[in-house]
């Protein structure tokens, strides 16, 4: 009777838990969603093209594959059909919002639960609060900035728990999961090694059809709507940006970490938990005969490794959606190990854990201040806040001058409010432009790893307005044709998000720059924002 009533209140303990974490990634989402990636907003003027023009291009004139992810496009143009219904389509951005903690909290409960049949049984309050914290810190901000990685890593695990409970329909969620994240292609085919290996009752003939349940339409979409499956902006990205391998490896290194301080000295326990974290990951490579399951646990292993190899022989620019794509999986194969009876003294485990659960709470409760209080306390705040001024000068450009083409370089949020033409420098949805690319450093552009708006481009096209911050026009502002056109200089934040940044600057710059074509009237309403 005893051990019935201990048992009944660990599960309330459990469910009050979730219930928790559910209430603060909804609280979070709701509240920081506006600080969102620019990214986020070139999916979200697709789908409004795939539903009102018939579509799916940035611009609608363009058949150009400007987005890695069609399944997530999908899903999207699904959402904003219902949404419309409804009458809440003004409020997409948030309904996808509510969406990404939903998908959030799923991906933390079913990978939770992948460690449950791993391991043979129920994981304790304890584990599940160290897990499951670090899981939803290492996803919160591609998570709230309205990226597609939750969804994503959620069809990745729910496939994995399926195929451990031997279900094929795993390998068509797997199979969608890599039309989200290309990335999870990785996943796919170690999954279908694994099963192998296993001698499961699948057969590759059952394996590739299910895996076609889940690609074969999306490629068909493909085909039809861009005659190819590539998406353009990853030949843009090779041709414009200049990264080497060995600077993709360091950022790994140093910013995988969930921060929630700006440091040299973080930067550097960063790098340390980060090569500790991998080290345990890894280590029952060393180890394959002492461990029940060990072909799933080498999974995630391998997973986050090839991801990491991937991006680096890619020379892949790093954004902050990409890091739970690796992150994920090494934690869950550290986490394997630290769970383990054999394995749980050892401090080559629980070192990594714990320091990681440490950092994640205070990162999350930093997060649940930055909703409550001080919105520059979040990580994304002054990439949101670039994004938020895009979008209110975007609105602004389109009621004045609906006609005019406009030019940038981060196309998310002015592409979402401009709804005209734009003319993307850095070559994601203007494949012209990709031949005046790559610039040169340092006489054009300060980095490799940044996409400047090409002087000769902006001759050849005339646009009416161009938009951008001095690290983006490095060789415009000294270039002539800049003399065509009346500058003006506006607060790089709004007016409610200056009050809370410390230097009023974004990468140093503390002005955004619109550029209108000296033939057009200067816009009263442009003029008002330099005030």
């Amino acid at each position: 009777m005893k051990s019935q009533i201990t048992g009944e209140r660990v599960n309330w303990n459990i469910k009050a838990e979730f219930i928790l974490l559910g209430v603060i990634l909804i609280v979070l989402h709701v509240r920081l969603y506006q600080y969102s990636y620019d990214d986020a907003y070139i999916h979200f003027r697709i789908v409004r093209n795939l539903l009102d023009k018939g579509v799916p291009y940035f611009n609608a004139s363009e058949a150009v594959k400007v987005s890695t992810s069609s399944g997530w496009t999908v899903v999207l143009a699904i959402v904003l059909k219902v949404i419309r219904i409804i009458k809440f389509d003004s409020h997409f951005p948030l309904a996808v919002s509510i969406m990404n903690a939903i998908f959030t909290l799923g991906g933390m409960t079913v990978y939770t639960k992948i460690l449950e049949i791993l391991q043979g049984d129920r994981l304790t309050l304890f584990q599940k609060l160290l897990f499951q914290i670090s899981f939803v810190a290492l996803l919160l901000p591609s998570s709230i900035g309205l990226m597609e990685t939750p969804l994503a890593l959620l069809m990745a695990g729910w496939g994995i728990c399926l195929i451990l409970q031997s279900r094929l329909s795993g390998f068509a969620l797997l199979g969608f999961a890599g039309y989200i994240r290309i990335e999870l292609l990785i996943l796919l085919v170690l999954a279908v090694s694994v099963s192998a290996f296993a001698r499961t009752k699948f057969d590759y003939i059952r394996i590739a059809s299910y895996v076609g349940i889940g690609t074969i339409p999306l490629l068909l979409y493909d085909l039809y709507f861009f005659s190819t499956v590539i998406p353009h902006s990853m030949v843009a990205k090779s041709a414009v940006f200049t990264i080497s391998w060995s600077d993709t490896l360091k950022y790994i290194l140093f910013y995988s970490i969930p921060a929630f301080v700006k440091s040299f000295n973080w930067i550097l326990l960063s790098g340390i938990l980060f090569i500790w974290l991998f080290a345990s990951s890894i280590f029952p490579i060393f180890h394959v005969h002492k461990r029940h399951n060990i072909h799933w646990q080498l999974l995630f292993s391998i997973w986050g490794i090839l991801t990491i190899v991937g991006y680096a022989l890619g020379h892949a620019l790093i954004f902050q959606w990409y890091i739970p794509m690796y992150t994920i999986p090494l934690f869950i194969a550290c986490f394997m190990n630290f769970s383990s009876t054999k394995y749980k003294t050892d401090y080559i485990y629980w070192v990594p854990i714990f320091t990681l659960f440490f950092i994640s709470v205070i990162f999350i409760t930093k997060s649940v201040y930055a909703s409550m209080e001080d919105p520059s306390a979040f990580t994304n705040f002054i990439s949101g806040s670039r994004v938020r001024t895009y979008l209110r000068v975007g609105n602004i450009l389109y009621e004045e001058y609906p006609n005019e083409s406009l030019m940038t370089t981060e196309i998310g949020g002015l592409g979402y409010s401009f709804n005209g033409e734009i003319l993307d420098a850095a070559g994601l949805a203007s494949p012209d432009v990709l031949a005046y690319h790559p610039m040169k450093i340092p006489e054009q552009r300060a980095s490799g790893g940044i996409g400047a708006i090409p002087p000769d481009y902006v001759r050849e096209k005339m646009p009416g307005l161009i938009v951008s911050y001095d690290y983006f026009t490095q060789a415009l502002l000294s270039d002539d044709v800049s003399q065509l056109y009346n500058m003006i200089l506006i607060p790089a934040y709004l007016p409610e998000d200056a009050k809370y940044s410390n230097t009023k600057a974004i990468a140093g710059d503390p002005y955004l720059r619109i550029y209108i074509r000296k033939d057009l009237p200067v816009s009263e309403k442009i003029l008002a924002l330099e005030k």
